[in-house]
């Protein structure tokens, strides 16, 4: 569900922005060590020029971070990175990533009382909203103007 409510919300802010959005753009990661590399790597080999990117997690930010610096492009100049966790890493990384940040003691807590109701027959609901808190640092910066 993180993955379809992320893609649902980038779809809505777009289109209140009144752009049309391109599932070309639209690149799924799994959750690990390359896989922002990847799809950066696949994304930017396109010919597509984007603007600004937004990772399900740090780690695949700082991963797709990496691959921007191989094609000679700068994270948070050429191309706005914003990740989400807030991992301590993110803020001590060579370019410290703007992130959201989640209570996840708090999230973790709410999980386990849902799990404990429902095996004792309750009919507690099975998702939650989770408040997050922008964490701005420097990888959002707006892109430089392109020739």
């Amino acid at each position: 569900m993180y993955s379809h409510h992320n893609r649902a919300g980038y779809r809505a802010a777009l289109e209140e922005a009144g752009i049309d959005p391109d599932p070309a753009l639209e690149v799924e990661c799994f959750l690990s060590r390359n896989t922002g590399a990847d799809a950066m790597t696949r994304l930017i080999s396109s010919g597509t020029n984007p603007t600004a990117i937004f990772c399900g997690n740090d780690m695949i930010a700082m991963s797709a971070m990496e691959a921007m610096r191989s094609f000679g492009l700068e994270p948070g100049r050429d191309i706005a990175v914003i990740g989400s966790d807030d991992m301590p890493m993110a803020a001590a990384s060579q370019l410290p990533l703007t992130t959201f940040s989640q209570n996840l003691d708090a999230l973790g807590m709410r999980m386990g009382r849902m799990i404990l109701n429902r095996l004792n027959g309750g009919e507690d609901r099975l998702q939650d909203l989770v408040e997050a808190t922008l964490i701005v640092r420097e990888s959002d910066m707006p892109p430089a103007r392109r020739v």
